[in-house]
């Protein structure tokens, strides 16, 4: 029995399991083999199944534009409400926020101070010691004054004015271990050094013996050692190259300075020689070098500086056109006469110095306007109030008989020259008078005499038995040598164009070091610029020159800084000459301009002598029939 049942659930197992081919995913059903499938299973089966039939071919709409038409089928959109998490608020407007910089402050601890010792009481006297003034603050605080280095006016950019501003004060730089000075400047000094260095064009017009020459050294310093110039030429007359060399050693031994000198080959080699920081070379050669360079060859430079700059003040001249063609950054000048005869010669010096256009003609206002911001001037009666006074005292003279009968033929006779030529009569044909009678004034032609020597021999008797030391000055070289010869034994030494370079220096450092010397004899040309001889006291002007600024120039060489004494000019001038006219009308010319621009400037008194003015030197007239008309000089066309 067990295995007759047994059969039959196996033959139902496997038809249960027996899907016939059919899909492996329909529904187990079991089915007999012998009961066919009915239409309701059918039907049911294919419900389950869920399958249709469609058509394979798919029709599409296309517009003759070659558009898909379903692109025109409206998008269904379907919405759907959801809750926010919060209700929403109203949003402020938004505004720019900057982020907040942290910043910290510190206070850094004083130096040290150091406990001054305990003063030892001295034994009590019956004498009471009286204690002197003490200064005051303020006193204090003026002589503590820092000077601080100012950004220039056209210094825009933050860097810029950044370097100028956080500087250190200009008396703690020079007071560093790296750059010694010999002496300490005067406060005057510290602001020129100061308005030096943050200029780009600059023009020191301080009055001679202000110290012009150690302001531009230092500021030379200054911008060598902040990196602002690498390359400086120095252009100045050939008679001061030795006076550059000796003052650079003194204020800064440390800066190579190379002289342009030698033949042309030499001299070209040394313009391009590389590391070669500070140049110095005189107009003339500069002049001759640079024109065969040609204007594409001439070397750059970052600083050019010109001494005694009126030498550029014809722009016309090859000198100033060449000085202007040099390529440079930076463009310094000096000169303790920026104006010699006319306003118009600082037209000049303001195109170098690359301030104004070129061949620019700006009238007495813009100069006056540009001269605020590019010419530093100060006078001596202005800043050095501790200087030794000056006493000038006019030596009116009467002419020997032998020079009084000289002069009144000359001048008779050339009047009566001067009235003949009538209207042809020219500016040169007077000024040869001129000259003719002033050399009759200093000695007579025939026998040699010479009321000025005659006092001048008298008063350095004096000079010399006192231990003194004079100078003297003249327009001429050959009454210099005439007069070393009689005045030979106060050690006379001469000084003046005629010398060799080579032989001037040690002539001035005998002059300075012999006690045995007690006059040197110079003329006005050679001698009256960049030479220092302060420790002469005595200065004579043998012959009055055209121009009082020649004067003044040749005065202070005496009367400068380092002067001790008091400096004694004495102007020889002989009575009812040439020489007293001349005087009174330069007095008058210094009394107009003291009036109008006051004590303080003496820049406008220094124009010399017009044409009209040395015409009414003369009572010049022209006689035609009964008509006498006078003599006046030719006003040239505009």
């Amino acid at each position: 029995m067990e295995n007759s049942e047994t059969k039959p659930n196996s033959g139902n197992h496997q038809d249960i399991f027996d899907h016939s081919g059919g899909p492996h995913f329909l529904p187990q059903t079991v089915v007999s083999n012998s009961a066919p499938i009915s239409q309701t299973d059918k039907h049911n089966l294919k419900q389950q199944i869920g399958c249709e039939s469609m058509a394979l071919a798919v029709s599409t709409s296309v517009f003759a534009s070659g558009m898909n038409g379903a692109l025109t089928r409206k998008f269904k959109v379907e919405t759907s409400s959801v809750d926010l998490l919060e209700p929403a608020g109203m949003m402020p407007k938004w505004k720019p926020t900057r982020p907040r910089v942290k910043t910290f402050g510190m206070t850094f601890p004083d130096g040290l101070e150091f406990i001054p010792p305990k003063e030892e009481k001295e034994p009590e006297s019956e004498i009471n010691q009286i204690k002197g003034p003490t200064p005051t603050d303020s006193e204090n605080m003026e002589s503590k004054k820092a000077t601080r280095l100012q950004p220039p006016p056209n210094a825009l950019s933050l860097e810029d004015r950044l370097f100028y501003l956080l500087q250190p004060p200009l008396e703690t730089w020079l007071a560093g271990q790296e750059l010694l000075m010999p002496f300490e400047p005067f406060p005057y000094q510290y602001e020129g050094i100061a308005w030096l260095f943050s200029q780009k064009s600059a023009l020191l017009a301080d009055e001679m013996g202000l110290g012009k020459t150690m302001q531009t050294i230092t500021g030379v310093r200054l911008l060598l050692r902040s990196g602002q110039v690498r390359r400086i030429l120095l252009l100045c007359p050939k008679p001061l190259i030795p006076n550059w060399q000796r003052e650079f050693k003194f204020w800064a031994e440390e800066l190579p300075v190379t002289i342009v000198q030698g033949d042309s080959n030499r001299r070209k080699m040394i313009w391009e020689m590389p590391n070669t920081p500070i140049l110095i070379a005189n107009y003339e050669s500069m002049t001759r070098d640079f024109e065969a360079m040609g204007e594409e060859n001439i070397p750059r430079f970052d600083l050019v500086v010109l001494d005694e700059a009126q030498r550029i003040k014809n722009r016309n001249s090859r000198t100033a056109e060449i000085s202007r063609s040099i390529p440079r950054k930076r463009s310094w000048a000096l000169t303790g006469t920026p104006i010699e005869n006319r306003h118009e010669e600082m037209s000049s010096l303001f195109e170098w110095m690359e301030v104004v256009p070129p061949r620019a003609t700006p009238d007495l206002r813009q100069l006056q306007v540009l001269s605020k911001e590019f010419i530093l001037r100060r006078t001596k009666d202005l800043v050095m109030t501790d200087l030794p006074p000056r006493l000038d005292r006019p030596a009116f003279l009467d002419l020997n008989p032998a020079q009084q009968i000289a002069y009144e033929t000359a001048e008779k006779d050339g009047v009566i020259q001067l009235n003949e030529m009538g209207d042809s009569i020219t500016v040169q044909h007077v000024f040869e008078l001129v000259l003719r009678l002033k050399q009759i004034t200093n000695f007579d032609p025939v026998t040699g005499e010479s009321s000025k020597l005659d006092r001048l021999e008298a008063d350095m008797e004096e000079i010399a038995s006192s231990g003194g030391k004079a100078i003297l000055f003249s327009q001429w070289t050959k009454p210099l040598d005439f007069m070393a010869e009689r005045l030979a034994r106060f050690g006379t030494l001469v000084y003046h164009g005629g010398i060799p370079t080579k032989q001037r220096e040690p002539i001035l450092d005998q002059f300075k070091h012999d006690p045995n010397s007690h006059l040197l004899l110079m003329s006005y040309g050679t001698g009256a610029v960049g030479l220092n001889l302060q420790f002469a006291g005595y200065v004579f002007l043998f012959d009055r020159w055209w121009n009082p600024a020649i004067e003044d120039q040749a005065i202070n060489r005496a009367h400068r800084i380092g002067q001790k004494t008091q400096v004694i000019v004495t102007k020889f001038i002989c009575n009812n000459t040439i020489e007293e006219r001349i005087d009174l009308v330069l007095q008058q010319k210094r009394e107009l301009f003291h009036s109008i621009l006051g004590d303080g400037d003496t820049t406008c008194e220094s124009r010399s002598l017009t044409a009209a003015e040395i015409f009414g030197l003369f009572d010049l007239k022209q006689k035609k029939g009964d008509v006498t008309k006078k003599i006046a000089p030719q006003i040239p066309a505009a």
